[in-house]
């Protein structure tokens, strides 16, 4: 039912369907998978209005919006990919490939203020996104639980998009890459420091 809906309230008015083919084929894909559970559905629900909204062009600063849509996508994209995998294999090469070439597609779409899509832009976030594929690798062989595991791959991913954002609209400066360092550090430490470790 809900992806009769979400078909119908996305094609029509047919308006800018292509644009966010990707995200909406991605939250589709997640709640099509996912277990049934309110929290869930309240996050779909949020990130389908997200979709319709800059679609539309109902949400202003629509950026930051998509920004936020594609960051939560990738994350719930990461839970299953760690709720799934639970060692290093064939299928986990595959899997995490997937999981970045959709991280790309997630963000490609972006709009980056001041900045058209170019081949600039889609090098440095292919980039990043094969650099997340091999950390999405380099943590199945840590001893964390599902969640850190993903947590610690949100924060870095974050980071590494926030910098290339920045970075295209010419924004970045050495206060906010420190800014953004301390970031990651802050989170980096809590994280770990909360994990449980399994060894």
């Amino acid at each position: 039912m809900f992806a009769l809906v979400s078909l119908y309230f996305y094609f029509i008015p047919f308006f800018r369907n292509l644009e966010l083919a990707i995200p909406f084929a991605v939250v589709l894909f997640l709640a099509a998978t996912e277990e049934r559970n309110i929290l869930l559905a309240i996050v779909f629900s949020v990130l389908f209005y997200f979709i319709i909204g800059i679609k539309d062009l109902v949400l202003i600063n629509r950026h930051i919006f998509h920004q936020v849509l594609s960051l939560v996508a990738a994350f719930l994209l990461i839970v299953k990919f760690f709720s799934l995998v639970s060692a290093w294999n064939v299928y986990s090469v595959v899997y995490s490939l997937f999981i970045s070439a959709a991280l790309f597609g997630l963000t490609s779409g972006v709009l980056v203020p001041g900045v058209r899509a170019n081949c600039k832009k889609n090098i440095i976030l292919a980039v990043i996104a094969f650099i997340s594929w091999q950390f999405l690798l380099v943590l199945t062989f840590l001893p964390l639980n599902r969640f850190y595991q993903s947590s610690l791959a949100l924060v870095v991913i974050t980071v590494l998009f926030e910098l290339a954002f920045s970075y295209l609209s010419s924004e970045l400066n050495r206060k906010r890459i420190l800014t953004y360092f301390s970031i990651f550090l802050a989170f980096l430490v809590l994280i770990l420091g909360l994990a449980q470790w399994g060894i």
